[in-house]
């Protein structure tokens, strides 16, 4: 993977008894920007909050430049360099 790229490995998120994300895997280069597009209730918004640090996942990792990082908050993903943007 390439330097400083962040990677979702198998991330899988739950709600009660909904499966928000179900093993999960994208793969984000430096420099590349991406749009998740999906219908409603896909869990879009849900990844974003994982990779924003709003949420934790109950299983999966996140990796930047190939080493695992969990963040504590929006705080500590916008730190590692991890921005979000919403609609």
């Amino acid at each position: 993977m390439a330097e400083s790229g962040l990677e979702a490995v198998a991330v899988t998120k739950v709600f009660g008894d909904v499966t928000a994300l179900d093993r999960v895997s994208l793969t984000v280069a430096p420099g590349e920007i991406h749009g998740l597009v999906g219908h409603n209730g896909a869990g879009k918004s849900t990844l974003l909050r994982v990779f924003a640090g709003v949420l934790h996942p109950e299983r999966g990792h996140l990796r930047i430049s190939a080493r695992d990082v969990s963040f504590d908050g929006p705080a500590d993903a916008i730190g590692a360099g991890v921005s979000t943007v919403y609609p």
